[in-house]
């Protein structure tokens, strides 16, 4: 049980520090999603994004000049 506490708490630690990075700011823009600096998630992606390619076609098909997983996020950019 104690092994079991520990390492919760250092996955708990690890994903705390994956996630706090003190130079990006995330804004609540676009769609209700939340990407960041100027990006937007696309309407039409649905689900975590894990695939470049389809979160990159999906932005282009809604007139985004390109698009990026940001994990868990698929986030497009403006032309």
């Amino acid at each position: 049980m104690e092994r079991f506490i520990k390492l919760f708490a250092i996955i708990f630690l690890l994903l705390a520090l994956i996630y706090s990075d003190a130079e990006i700011e995330p804004m609540k823009i676009g769609h209700g999603g939340i990407c960041y600096k100027n990006k937007v998630r696309p309407k039409s992606f649905k689900g975590l994004c894990f695939d470049e390619d389809k979160c990159k076609h999906a932005c282009e098909n809604e007139g985004f000049a390109g698009g990026k997983c940001v994990f868990p996020l698929c986030c497009c950019w403006r032309k």
